[in-house]
């Protein structure tokens, strides 16, 4: 389980298991679409129709939280993201 400290509103989120895996994916190395690609082609079986919508919601979700970040370009993480919470 994830959990996020917000310093600047003195709050902490916790992750749902969906927002997890969007946020511990978020490397900065691909777009959105091959994003959605990676995670149909985990699929064993038949993708499911409203994948991309639900990702698509993922991300909508943490960026308001401002938890993650797009780029028009390739980039690292901020370092200091990944500190363990003590």
């Amino acid at each position: 389980m994830i959990a996020i400290q917000d310093f600047q509103a003195s709050r902490m989120i916790t992750l749902d298991p969906w927002p997890q895996m969007v946020f511990l994916d978020a490397t900065g190395k691909m777009t959105i679409s091959e994003y959605v690609d990676f995670i149909a082609c985990k699929y064993k079986k038949e993708v499911p129709a409203d994948l991309n919508t639900i990702i698509l919601s993922m991300i909508d979700l943490l960026l308001k939280d401002d938890v993650v970040s797009l780029s028009e370009t390739p980039r690292e993480p901020d370092s200091k993201h990944n500190l363990p919470f003590k």
